[in-house]
């Protein structure tokens, strides 16, 4: 065994006989960029849908408890007004409370 990673040489020979396959490169460059760039927009349009209909049924899923949780708040904060009005005292003297 060879201690370094290195990669056996093919005879050119051998390399000559070798039929079938793809090559990477292609006549228009702008071709393959445009067919990729394309296959990516489609990509981001599917994500994007099933994003939109997932994101939808979740709000409808959380709208009541968002509901509830702003009844609970009015309810709370109608509560502290009234404690507070009701805890308000007139300062001693003849002064009258104007609202």
């Amino acid at each position: 065994m060879s201690s370094t990673n290195e990669l056996p040489s093919i005879d050119l020979a051998q390399l000559s006989n070798v039929t079938g396959g793809t090559t990477t490169s292609s006549t228009d460059p702008s071709t393959d960029m445009m067919s990729v760039l394309s296959e990516i927009q489609a990509s981001i349009q599917d994500l994007a849908q099933n994003q939109g209909n997932n994101g939808n049924s979740q709000f409808m899923q959380m709208l009541p408890m968002m509901m509830m949780m702003m009844g609970d708040r009015q309810r709370n904060e109608q509560a502290a007004a009234a404690a507070q009005a009701a805890a308000w005292a007139p300062p001693p003297g003849n002064w009258t409370r104007v609202a």
